[in-house]
């Protein structure tokens, strides 16, 4: 009986030390790659696979309704090539660049240049007006394809000096201490010698 118990509390905490690896692990992977990303490309957000997870920091898109981005939300932009950026169409919403910043805003008219190459006219869902500069395909990081309501204001959260200190240092700690628990364990059965 007593060895049944014992065994049972070994592989609960086996499990839980799994579970804890493989929550942990990949969060402190993605904060090391995002400090590495950020320090070697500090013009361009970091992506992974062709998505870039951006935070949403203005109202221009919320209208109100539920499904709107919001301030505070995380939002995933799939890349565009240049070709694929010449061929947007109205009403999908992108991601460019413009005057040094990064803007999520709907495509409410197309506009042709001189030679005949598109230029997208665009303007936030809450927004009265269109915006006033015209976007042309280089511009273009990608386009929106999902939100994660408060998700943002989270990963703004582990940006500041206390949020990477949480967010490096508990997967840290709790992968040290697991290991230290098992070392006990591991010594608390080895025969004794005298």
């Amino acid at each position: 009986m007593q060895i049944t118990k014992k065994k049972k509390r070994k592989s609960v905490a086996t499990i839980v030390g799994i579970l804890l690896c493989l929550l942990l692990v990949p969060i402190l992977v993605m904060n090391v790659y995002v400090i590495i990303y950020g320090h070697y490309h500090p013009e361009k957000p970091p992506s992974l696979f062709g998505v870039t997870p951006m935070i949403v920091q203005s109202g221009s898109m919320n209208e109100g309704e539920q499904a709107d981005i919001e301030p505070g939300d995380l939002i995933l932009i799939q890349h565009l090539n240049q070709e694929q950026a010449n061929q947007l169409k109205k009403k999908q919403v992108i991601t460019f660049k413009e005057e040094g910043k990064y803007v999520t805003h709907r495509i409410v008219e197309i506009k042709e240049d001189q030679e005949g190459k598109p230029l997208y006219v665009t303007k936030g869902d809450a927004n009265q007006v269109e915006d006033e500069l015209l976007v042309a395909p280089k511009q273009i990081l990608g386009v929106y394809t999902t939100r994660f309501p408060y998700l943002g204001d989270v990963a703004m959260f582990l940006q500041s000096p206390f949020g990477l200190l949480i967010s490096l240092g508990v997967p840290i700690t709790c992968l040290l201490m697991y290991d230290f628990i098992q070392k006990i364990r591991w010594r608390k059965k080895q025969p004794v010698s005298y």
